[in-house]
């Protein structure tokens, strides 16, 4: 910036080039950030990760966009803009690799990559051939520009929408662990058997575009002895033998069930909990005695080796489970 130029006009280049630094140096510093944060989440859940990618994306170009409305804060509206586009890049990247593999059959990811590869230019070049009269349309004027940018970010959301609830994963994570064993549970207490939901029935009615609530289930998975009011510690303490050589730990405390983890609790061990947890939910009434607990928890071990059966059989993953806890805390009894 500013080569051969005059010494005045020098000066205002350098401090140009200077707020452009800033502000791309911020948005690198955000992509690093956002990878400290979510990295570890996203294969977890892909498809909520890809659709905040999209969203914070079309945020950040939006301020991009409205930054010459406001020259004053440009360095600061800029760089936000640019922050926002950074971790949008980090979340979508990495979820789309999630979504890729998911589609991968007999070690044909390069296959899947170059038509991925593909697809992303012939999308980009008809987008270009879309934006020029576009622009010419708008010309200078902000309020063409903001009309035509949310016609094209609505079109594209929902677009994203409609794609990622196609999309189905034959692992379990925490939501679909919670969808699939509720449902086989109600047909267990409606009479009809044991019905196992394919991972398309699933992938259909998952959430992804807000946060799935847990607390319709009355479970709280990754819980500690530290959270627990006086009726759960002494139900703890009466229960403590049955679960002596367990990697998992259930708590009946008032409002719902706790169910503690060890450290050394594998991804199994953490969907027998969930299961034993909303079992007990469904078929042990919370004021009965402890007795019944213990022969409630009895019943849905039992159940639970049925259970993964079934779900072997409708498509799902035994062996890739990602289950993650409400909170990492580990305990020991």
């Amino acid at each position: 910036v500013a080569v051969g130029v005059g010494s005045q006009s020098q000066a205002i280049g350098v401090a140009a080039g200077i707020n452009w630094v800033v502000k791309d140096g911020l948005g690198c510093v955000g992509s690093v950030l956002a990878a400290g944060r979510f990295g570890k989440h996203v294969d977890e859940d892909p498809k909520r990760y890809k659709w905040m990618a999209d969203v914070t994306n079309s945020l950040g170009v939006a301020l991009e966009l409205s930054s010459p409305m406001f020259p004053g804060m440009f360095l600061l509206v800029g760089s936000v803009g640019n922050s926002l586009k950074s971790v949008a890049a980090v979340l979508g990247g990495s979820a789309r690799v999630s979504i890729t593999r998911k589609f991968v059959r007999s070690g044909n990811l390069g296959d899947i990559q170059a038509k991925l590869h593909s697809q992303s230019i012939t999308a980009y070049l008809l987008g270009m051939s879309i934006g020029v009269p576009l622009t010419i349309f708008c010309g200078d004027n902000m309020m063409r520009a903001a009309a035509v940018y949310a016609v094209l970010t609505g079109i594209q959301l929902f677009s994203s929408k409609r794609a990622l609830t196609s999309v189905s994963f034959h692992y379990l994570n925490q939501q679909r662990s919670f969808l699939l064993i509720d449902s086989y549970l109600k047909s267990l207490r409606d009479g009809v058997g044991g019905v196992v939901q394919n991972p398309d029935q699933i992938g259909r009615v998952e959430q992804f575009i807000t946060r799935f609530r847990r607390s319709r289930y009355g479970v709280v998975f990754g819980s500690s002895f530290s959270q627990l009011g006086a009726d759960g510690l002494r139900f703890a303490k009466g229960i403590r033998g049955y679960f002596v050589q367990k990697q998992y730990f259930i708590v009946k405390e008032t409002g719902g069930l706790h169910v503690m983890l060890r450290k050394d609790a594998r991804e199994a061990d953490k969907l027998e909990a969930l299961f034993v947890a909303l079992h007990a939910k469904h078929f042990v009434p919370s004021r009965s005695p402890l007795e019944s607990w213990t022969s409630g928890f009895d019943q849905a071990t039992h159940e639970y080796t049925i259970f993964v059966k079934q779900i072997t059989r409708a498509g799902w993953s035994v062996r890739t489970i990602l289950i993650q806890p409400d909170r990492e805390i580990f305990c020991e009894w």
